[in-house]
């Protein structure tokens, strides 16, 4: 039976767990108390309390080789830029002491890493790019990234840069859909670029890299860069709303520039030979994100309530 890790139970680590329910033996961990019965505690800021928890995963781990997926992180843009001390310790520090530690232990790591490692770049950086990051954000994950493909292992890791990540549980998508279903507008930038990908994508993406246990770089990206504003004429119009419920904005008034990275694509050319994983077109994405309900939630497709709404 194929064995999983998923360090952290965020939006990535949350949605990996589901997905390995049913394609092996997973164990979890989070940083919240109390931990569900079923969880390891283990928070990335606490490395004094961790004791209890590497005693666990290690007589787990003696049981047979695994694959650890290294989700844990402090992602905010603005928590990274105003607390660089604290973000850079769980992020960067702590985090790769605990890949040597799973290393040691023959487990395989993945390392969901991020576009904003390349900081302003307006083409589509290929997985052998050097990264130059201009985000507090972008900076500690471009470290990692380094620490991480610098240690010596028979079993590796794989670091896989992805682009923007959507889903329904987080903005902008919870927003819109919130404001969609109350009859209102949503704001949707004409001067900010992303290549979205959905949550579910994401994740058959980093199941696929841990299948087959390459060591090396690997970007996961949408098909095509394209404004917020573009993205949510698609997202209204395949919801079968009108685009006279959107409202443009300017990003650029709002946000300090060090607070937002320019790169949007990610070229996958190394990935889509090695991996046989392909750019996500943003309809699809826009398809997962009003499509069913994930697995084990009821209630209809987003889509068809929405649709409901207008009639």
């Amino acid at each position: 039976m194929k064995r999983f890790l998923v360090v952290g139970d965020g939006l990535i680590g949350a949605a990996l767990a589901r997905y390995f329910e049913s394609r092996g033996e997973v164990r979890c961990t989070t940083r919240r108390m109390p931990a569900s019965p079923d969880a390891i505690a283990l928070d990335l800021g606490k490395p004094d309390d961790a004791v209890a928890a590497l005693t666990k995963i290690e007589g787990w781990l003696s049981k047979g080789s695994a694959t650890a997926f290294l989700t844990a992180a402090i992602t905010g843009y603005t928590r990274c830029e105003s607390d660089p001390a604290t973000s850079s310790r769980i992020n960067v520090d702590n985090t790769c002491l605990l890949a040597e530690w799973l290393l040691a232990r023959g487990a395989f790591v993945v390392f969901p890493s991020t576009s904003a490692v390349f900081g302003a770049r307006n083409d589509a950086p290929a997985e052998d790019i050097i990264p130059a990051p201009r985000t507090e954000y972008g900076r500690q994950k471009a470290r990692a990234e380094t620490r991480l493909l610098g240690l010596r292992a028979d079993a590796g890791v794989a670091v896989v840069r992805m682009t923007k990540v959507l889903s329904r549980q987080q903005a902008p998508i919870k927003d819109w859909l919130r404001t969609l279903r109350a009859d209102g507008q949503i704001e949707t930038a004409v001067d900010l670029l992303m290549a979205p990908i959905s949550l579910t994508f994401a994740v058959s993406a980093l199941a696929r890299v841990a299948e087959l246990r390459k060591a090396g770089v690997f970007h996961v990206s949408g098909a095509r860069a394209v404004s917020y504003r573009d993205f949510g004429r698609c997202f209204v119009r395949q919801a079968g709303i009108s685009e006279q419920r959107i409202r443009e904005i300017k990003i650029h008034d709002r946000t300090a520039p060090t607070l937002i990275s320019d790169v949007a694509m990610l070229n996958m050319e190394r990935t889509s030979r090695i991996a046989g994983i392909m750019p996500q077109p943003m309809e699809q994405t826009v398809e997962d994100l009003l499509g069913n309900p994930p697995s084990g939630q009821d209630g209809a497709s987003e889509a068809s309530a929405l649709r409901s709404k207008q009639e």
